[in-house]
């Protein structure tokens, strides 16, 4: 009986860890660019009110999470206001549905960041991002390291057997987080 709920157990594991990311397959038509890019500004507009140039700005950046591989430098999306309150968690929930392989948290540690950028190569956005990241060294070094695919890699040590391991994550994927002025 053990054996039998081990195996549902880790099938049920296997079931949720595939379903952290959502996995949107490729449109069998040819797109047109302009086309799309105008439906995801109109998205992003319907949700909240931002800053001549922002909604255009905040479409090409979730157009261009889907095409990571393309690119050598990648900007982070830092999305800031004067004041709380002012739609930051309603905008990263619009992007959340719009960009690729979204990752929505609204806390995560250092080790979690890389882990989970290696295991689901997600577009990261971090919630709340000023109540805990602030003043944490090693995470905003971790998420900074992501902006440039070159340098966007971590190395860890981990336990093996009587010693350790080096191991080399990629930290190198489209994140945003949040911060009041």
């Amino acid at each position: 009986m053990d054996k039998e709920v081990a195996k549902l157990r880790s099938s049920i594991a296997e079931e949720a860890s595939a379903e952290v990311v959502e996995e949107i397959p490729p449109w069998d038509d040819p797109v047109d660019g302009a086309a799309l890019l105008n439906n995801i500004a109109r998205t992003i507009s319907r949700h909240v009110i931002l800053p001549t140039g922002a909604i255009a700005a905040l479409s090409v950046w979730a157009l261009g999470s889907f095409c990571m591989d393309a690119w050598r430098v990648w900007p982070k999306l830092l999305i800031s206001s004067p004041e709380k309150r002012c739609g930051k968690s309603t905008l990263l929930e619009t992007m959340e549905g719009i960009v690729y392989r979204a990752l929505l948290t609204s806390n995560i540690i250092p080790s979690a960041v890389f882990r989970s950028i290696e295991e689901w190569s997600p577009t990261l956005l971090i919630d709340e991002a000023d109540t805990f990241a602030k003043n944490n060294d090693e995470l905003n070094g971790v998420i900074n390291a992501g902006h440039t695919r070159r340098t966007a890699v971590v190395i860890r040590t981990e336990k093996q057997d009587d010693g350790f391991k080096l191991v080399k994550f990629s930290v190198w994927c489209p994140s945003s987080h949040l911060r009041d002025r």
